[in-house]
């Protein structure tokens, strides 16, 4: 009974990790997110001026190909932004998602805010204060900009509802702190 005890003191931990299989970094999908983003970009900036929004009809379609259930992107008019491209994306490890680019008027530096939505079934991972691989917790945000040392880099905000893991990034810190609320970020 003590070797048992033992055994599962030390080995215990490690065997939960297995059975809940890899985590993934939420760096590794930030990186593949800001190359999305920019394909999405030209795409948008290259396509026709007669080229149509998508509409809520496509919308819904993509997030059911993506195992995203009831989930709808945020209406962000309010926010001076428009919705221009929608497309369903795989994410880190072959993850279905669903990746939208909204467009702003005028020539601004945040004139571009893409969001990526994944379903999350507690696969991805952060990391603590020590380095430490965690799984990314429900109700956590992470806020990061692209270059640290430069800041009008772009920036990133990554939350999970318990469901869905969506991210979001845009031109600048400020435009990302300004549109929080607006995203459904807590």
């Amino acid at each position: 009974m003590v070797a048992a005890s033992v055994v599962v003191g030390v080995f215990g931990p490690r065997l939960s990790e297995r059975a809940q299989g890899p985590l993934v970094p939420l760096g590794d999908l930030v990186a593949q997110a800001r190359d999305v983003q920019a394909r999405l970009q030209f795409e948008t900036l290259h396509r026709p001026t007669t080229s149509a929004n998508p509409t809520r009809e496509v919308l819904a379609e993509l997030c059911e190909r993506a195992l995203l259930g009831a989930w709808r992107p945020p209406d962000l008019a309010a926010d001076g932004f428009v919705l221009v491209c929608a497309q369903a994306t795989e994410l880190e490890q072959s993850h279905a998602a669903v990746a939208l680019l909204y467009e702003r008027a005028g020539e601004t530096p945040d004139r571009f805010l893409a969001l990526f939505a994944t379903a999350d079934h507690t696969q991805f991972a952060s990391f603590d204060e020590f380095g430490r691989i965690e799984p990314f917790a429900v109700g956590r945000t992470i806020v990061e900009s692209d270059d640290a040392t430069n800041p009008l880099s772009s920036a990133s905000i990554a939350w999970s509802d318990g469901t869905l893991l969506l991210l979001a990034r845009v031109d600048t810190t400020e435009s990302l702190d300004s549109l929080r609320t607006a995203l459904g970020a807590p």
